[in-house]
């Protein structure tokens, strides 16, 4: 194999590799989003059930 062969070859993988991570942010952003909505609505059902609690007190 050439240095040139070897070149082309480490350059495809670089390549390959910076479209996997591209994929990967793309994902990782995708499940961060995921995650917040369900932060939301177990904060908004904590909050109710909080309340609910609460008027039971009294």
């Amino acid at each position: 194999m050439t240095i040139d062969e070897r070149l082309e070859a480490l350059t495809h993988s670089v390549e390959l590799i910076a479209q996997m991570q591209i994929k990967t942010e793309k994902e990782i952003r995708q499940l961060g989003r995921y995650v917040r909505v369900i932060v939301l609505d177990h904060e908004a059902r904590l909050l109710e059930l909080e309340k609910t609690d609460g008027e039971d007190e009294s």
